[in-house]
């Protein structure tokens, strides 16, 4: 080895050896500041945690929309009762369907709005099978007889089984229609106005029953102009096409 080389590494070790030094005095002067700082005091109060998880505060609830008030139940009605004297239009066998006897109905008070009726003796539709028919207008009866096979009727009509005498007082005025002497009309003078030819006629007639046959009735009339009419106690009843006022008895 050269003796350069041998004086640098020389110089070398000598160069660490003072580096060394001023490290160690560097790292002792540090301690010596640390050991002047201001010592921190805890204090002993322990400090408690609380080992429950914290509570959720709820969110804010949305208004509930209001409730409606249920309506109050409707308590069912009963429906009526029909009434069994009441038969609707149609046709009925008499002594099975329907009892003999005095049907009564009421219609319109001209020919248009008129009910049509019909006892028969058989069910064929046959014209000479009819016993007796008409087109009723105003209140009217109907009486069916136990001999009649069969009762066809346009409108509803009722079933009197008892005739009460009228109690009260009587109509002066009758309107188009057929009244029971002594229920529905009092007997007496009875007097009309109307046209002064056959088509502004007012039929009228005095009945011994209301069976609606010919022989049914008493007397009857086509009147025209004024007119009057003499109605009997003993007539059973009276059938006028147009209004009558009573005029004496």
């Amino acid at each position: 080895m050269s003796g350069k080389k041998i004086v640098v590494i020389a110089l070398l070790a000598v160069a660490s050896m003072i580096l060394g030094c001023l490290c160690l005095g560097m790292y002792v002067s540090a301690l010596e500041d640390i050991g002047k700082l201001p010592t921190v005091e805890y204090s002993q109060k322990s400090v408690s945690v609380s080992t429950e998880s914290p509570q959720q505060t709820p969110y804010a609830t949305e208004p509930t929309a209001p409730t409606e008030t249920p309506l109050p139940t409707e308590i069912p009605t009963a429906a009526p009762t029909k009434d069994p004297s009441v038969i609707f239009p149609g046709t009925y066998m008499v002594g099975s369907d329907i009892l003999p006897g005095i049907y009564t109905g009421n219609a319109g008070n001209d020919i248009f709005n008129s009910c049509y009726w019909a006892t028969v003796k058989d069910l064929s539709g046959d014209l000479f099978s009819i016993n007796a028919n008409d087109n009723a207008i105003g209140k009217f009866y109907v009486e069916v007889l136990n001999t009649d096979y069969a009762f066809e009727t346009m409108c509803e009509v009722k079933f009197l089984q008892t005739l009460h005498e009228n109690m009260g007082e009587f109509p002066n005025v009758i309107e188009p229609g057929m009244y029971l002497v002594g229920i529905d009309i009092k007997a007496g003078t009875y007097k009309g106005q109307v046209g002064i030819d056959f088509e502004e006629s007012c039929y009228w007639a005095r009945l011994n029953n209301v069976a609606g046959s010919l022989s049914s009735i008493i007397a009857n009339d086509n009147a025209t102009g004024q007119f009057y009419v003499e109605i009997s106690e003993s007539d059973f009843a009276f059938k006028t096409a147009c209004q009558l006022e009573r005029v004496g008895e």
